[in-house]
């Protein structure tokens, strides 16, 4: 019994330790990722500002963005203008961006609500400017390389945090070999000093 009892304290020592050598593997991993992340989409990303009249198009991180039209549309508590930018790459369509210019009626307000689609290699993000007064609508679209690594940086630091959480999980149950400064009171064997 006492040598049942020994191995499992001994096996819990080793899952906790092993988890916090993978929790923080991952953690500091994550870290280096999120920041490589920045450092490309900060570094790497251009702006595209350029009048656009329905059926032009505009180049932006290997992709022709085409203005089919703009057109009114009426939401619940908003009116808007919207328009259809088609998104191609290598003459194959992509995705359809839809930015809008809105109108909020109570209180009334104007905002810009940009149209975002992620790429593998990227995001692009498009807004809508506003009319020339010749046809042509002001186009904002940015290129955003690299964002899929902030994301995945923050989802690793998270991974280690959890793994973390899991490994002290052991512990925390009182199956550690010594109780530590974190939950010496909660500690089957010190609950009597309580």
């Amino acid at each position: 019994m006492l040598l049942a009892v020994a191995a499992m304290l001994d096996v819990a020592r080793r899952v906790r330790r092993r988890a916090q050598v993978w929790s923080l593997g991952l953690g500091h991993t994550g870290l280096a990722v999120l920041a490589l992340g920045i450092a490309v989409v900060s570094g790497f990303e251009t702006e595209v500002l350029t009048p656009l009249k329905p059926g032009g198009e505009a180049r932006i991180g290997g992709y022709v963005v085409r203005l089919a039209g703009v057109a009114p549309v009426a939401g619940r508590n908003y009116t808007a203008v919207q328009a259809t930018l088609l998104l191609e790459r290598d003459g194959q369509p992509v995705a359809v961006l839809q930015p809008q210019q809105r109108t909020y009626s109570d209180p009334v307000q104007e905002t810009t609500e940009a149209a975002i689609e992620p790429t593998p290699l990227g995001d692009i993000y498009a807004v809508l400017g506003a009319p020339d007064g010749k046809g042509a609508w002001q186009v904002r679209l940015h290129w955003k390389p690299m964002v899929g690594l902030i994301w995945a940086g923050v989802l690793l630091m998270a991974a280690g945090g959890l793994v973390g959480a899991v490994g002290t999980g052991a512990s925390r149950a009182g199956l550690c070999a010594r109780p530590c400064a974190a939950h010496s009171l909660r500690h089957p064997r010190n609950r009597s000093m309580a």
